[in-house]
């Protein structure tokens, strides 16, 4: 009776955990169905971008190049004479005309000469007078004639020289310009060759690059072209090439070219960096986007347009399509899509970090979002 029993309990222990184990299983097994039912049903809301149309537009070809600023006319400022500075008339910095007077050496011994050999010649012309008066009646020899004519020739080249040696002790402006910072004193004595300030034409301005080769063709006298520098980022400086050098550089096959800058407010310096930019003189029409539109990638750049679609319920809605781009030239924000884009398509601007292939998405142009990554490229 007791073994009886006794089965009789442990059967309904075993019966139940069967029971209690079938539940949980069950219970499992409905979680895991809701779940994965709810995750098929789940419909992400759309992400918020920002857009802008695809433009086809007359493009303006271009060349770019790095270059440098150069004075038209430049020089260190420097004495042909040894001499004692004894005055000194600019300041640095200061716009000068070409002959103006810059400094003065000491020229006391060479006027005490000039006085010398201008009392000579005084002499020597009366003589001379005198003397081709006599001749002319024959009173003298023609020996005595000629002798008195050498000797007055002699002592006008004597003035003359005097004359010359006093200009040399004052230092001129060789042309119109802007007067460097000075590196010399008063009371100082100076050597020929002694560099005593610099001087520069500012007014135009040579900017100077080179290009490849291949583009000889493309290159003309007059050529438009402009400028843009450091010191003012923003703004252009136009001018148009004057020069094309005779023979291209053997060692990088490039020719080198020069170019006139009008600077006539003098805000532009020589040795200035330039980034310079030739307009070529044919224009075509191409498909634009703005170069914020575009991510550019080590796999392919890439640019996401806008297309109606359907979300996971299958209902109306705008997606993103990510299109591989082939890219061309970049100009004020610009971007020429050669392939992958057609004028009047919808174009990601910002946002697109957020997104890949098949997300739906909300246009909202009035909020500036993030534009995408650019990713840095490098090579080997």
């Amino acid at each position: 009776m007791a073994k009886s029993k006794g089965r009789l309990i442990g059967a309904i222990v075993v019966s139940s955990l069967i029971f209690i184990l079938a539940l949980v299983m069950a219970f499992d097994a409905l979680r895991a169905y809701l779940i994965k039912k709810g995750v098929q049903e789940f419909v992400p809301p759309p992400v918020t971008i920002s857009t802008t149309k695809a433009l086809s537009e007359s493009w303006q070809p271009v060349l770019t190049a790095v270059g440098s600023l150069s004075a038209i006319q430049g020089v260190n400022i420097s004495p042909e004479v040894s001499g004692r500075v004894i005055a000194i008339r600019f300041t640095s910095g200061q716009l000068v005309k070409s002959g103006e007077s810059l400094i003065q050496l000491d020229d006391s011994s060479d006027v005490q000469d000039l006085k010398n050999n201008q009392a000579a010649l005084n002499l020597a012309r009366v003589d001379f007078e005198r003397k081709a008066a006599l001749y002319k009646t024959g009173a003298i020899a023609r020996s005595d004639y000629d002798q008195a004519l050498a000797q007055l020739q002699q002592t006008e080249a004597q003035v003359n020289k005097s004359l010359v040696a006093i200009s040399k002790k004052n230092i001129r402006a060789p042309f119109s310009g802007k007067i460097g910072i000075r590196q010399v004193n008063l009371g100082q004595y100076v050597n020929p060759g002694d560099a005593l300030v610099s001087l520069q034409s500012l007014d135009p301005l040579y900017v100077n690059f080179s290009l490849p080769e291949q583009f000889l063709k493309d290159l003309s006298l007059n050529q438009k072209l402009s400028i843009t520098v450091d010191s003012y980022p923003e703004e252009k400086f136009e001018g148009k090439i004057t020069a094309l050098d005779s023979l291209v550089t053997e060692a990088t096959r490039n020719i080198n070219v020069q170019g006139t800058i009008p600077n006539g407010d003098y805000r532009l310096y020589p040795g200035t960096f330039a980034n310079v930019t030739v307009y070529l003189p044919e224009k075509k029409a191409v498909v634009t986007v703005p170069q914020t539109a575009v991510t550019y990638s080590l796999y392919g750049d890439t640019v996401f347009v806008v297309e109606p679609g359907k979300n996971k319920k299958g209902q109306a809605a705008l997606v993103a399509r990510q299109r591989l781009v082939e890219i061309g030239d970049m100009k004020n924000n610009k971007v020429v899509i050669k392939k992958g884009v057609k004028a009047g398509e919808e174009v990601v601007t910002s946002g697109q970090n957020k997104l890949h292939e098949g997300t739906t998405v909300k246009i909202d142009n009035s909020v500036v979002l993030k534009p995408a990554n650019r990713e840095t490229l490098t090579g080997s």
